[in-house]
């Protein structure tokens, strides 16, 4: 099972290797939704890391899907990036 910060973790990684993406505004809100909701969850977890995954994570993780269309971090990256074309 792979990483639940898995957008903040490739991101970083991205960005330390190519630089920051140009990305539309739209694209740049849409991202920063993700990250939110994954630090959001992970301060979550962190709080009660002893119990199972509480409804509101698993909310959380659902609005992440949905943002991110399920896509694995590098897909999601490139159509953004695509979407972003006209800036």
């Amino acid at each position: 099972m792979g990483s639940p910060y898995k957008y903040i973790e490739f991101i970083n990684e991205h960005v330390e290797e190519k630089g920051i993406p140009k990305l539309s505004a739209n694209q740049l809100q849409r991202l920063l939704k993700i990250f939110a909701l994954e630090y959001y969850k992970r301060a979550l977890r962190s709080k009660n890391k002893n119990i199972p995954e509480t409804l509101e994570e698993f909310k959380i993780g659902m609005k992440v899907t949905e943002l991110s269309g399920n896509l694995k971090p590098e897909e999601l990256l490139n159509e953004m990036e695509r979407l972003s074309k006209d800036i």
